[in-house]
């Protein structure tokens, strides 16, 4: 059975696909064809799709709407209305998805372009949802329509979440394996009442050629920082590298590590892709950074 479930707001509309079988069926889907048909006379700021999601949106007319962009996408219509475009509770079931104009005005959904296979998954099946908040300017900027759609944390005990303000090591000139910056770094945290310190690329040494890996152990001066940051009372994140992360039980093994030297959280990093095979890894690291407490 297919099915598109609908969703209505005060701020916008929404809908998702749905497809019913017999429980634990393989399923393929080989694209999607959803669209969203722009008034006429609308203007877009849309960024050219990328895998890093780090190009800057410009502002487009219909007629000049004929690439492949990323989500979201935010318009506005000769009446002054403007609308955000965008996606919605991500699984690992399906891929991210990218926009596509063809200069009339529809804005077709596609499979992200690094999905370059079907997805394959099993039913009962979901889709990410398809979302336009519609209003002013401040309605969307204040819309909680994404946090309405996606499912309900399944964390039980959310204390040791604590969202912060970072201070960040990344382009400080002086290198990344030194001791006495990330003191400094500390102390700049400390002294702004920032809660966290992210130690950027670097903060590893490198791995041994021939390893598979591109950082793995720790400097001799690791369990020093860590003291030194709780003694400040800032909480110390620490970046990772994707593929150092790829295999499920050295990165459980990680995980462990960090979470038994008092490390706080983590910054995985260089994805590039939406991909189902990244939504799969992204669930397995939400999952694996609750069970040891980390960020």
């Amino acid at each position: 059975m297919f099915q598109v479930v609908a969703r209505a707001y005060e701020d916008g509309v929404a809908f998702r696909y749905g497809i019913q079988a017999q429980d634990g069926e393989t399923l393929t889907i080989q694209s999607e064809h959803t669209g969203v048909q722009l008034p006429a006379g609308t203007i877009n700021w849309s960024a050219d799709y990328q895998g890093p999601h780090e190009t800057l949106p410009s502002e487009k007319t219909m007629a000049a709407t004929t690439g492949t962009y990323t989500m979201p996408m935010l318009y506005k219509t000769t009446a002054g209305t403007y609308g955000l475009i965008s996606e919605a509770a991500l699984s690992p079931a399906y891929c991210g998805a990218a926009l596509r104009g063809d200069g009339s005005g529809m804005v077709n959904v596609i499979f992200a372009p690094e999905q370059a296979t079907s997805v394959v998954t099993t039913v009962p099946f979901v889709s990410p949802w398809r979302f336009v908040v519609m209003g002013t300017s401040a309605d969307i900027n204040a819309t909680v329509m994404p946090e309405n759609l996606s499912p309900p944390c399944e964390i039980e005990d959310t204390s040791w979440i604590e969202p912060g303000v970072t201070a960040w090591t990344w382009l400080n000139g002086e290198g990344t394996s030194s001791l006495a910056t990330y003191k400094r770094y500390v102390d700049l945290a400390a002294d702004m009442g920032w809660q966290y310190l992210l130690l950027d690329e670097g903060w590893q040494p490198g791995a041994p050629s021939g390893s598979g890996r591109r950082y793995q152990g720790y400097y001799s001066w690791m369990d020093e920082l860590v003291a030194y940051a709780d003694e400040k009372g800032v909480g110390l994140l620490v970046w990772a590298y994707h593929s150092d992360l790829a295999d499920p039980e050295y990165c459980e093994q990680l995980f462990a590590e960090w979470h038994e030297m008092g490390i706080k959280g983590l910054k995985p990093d260089f994805f590039d892709s939406q991909a189902q095979s990244v939504m799969q890894t992204y669930d397995r690291l939400m999952r694996l950074s609750a069970k040891y407490e980390l960020v």
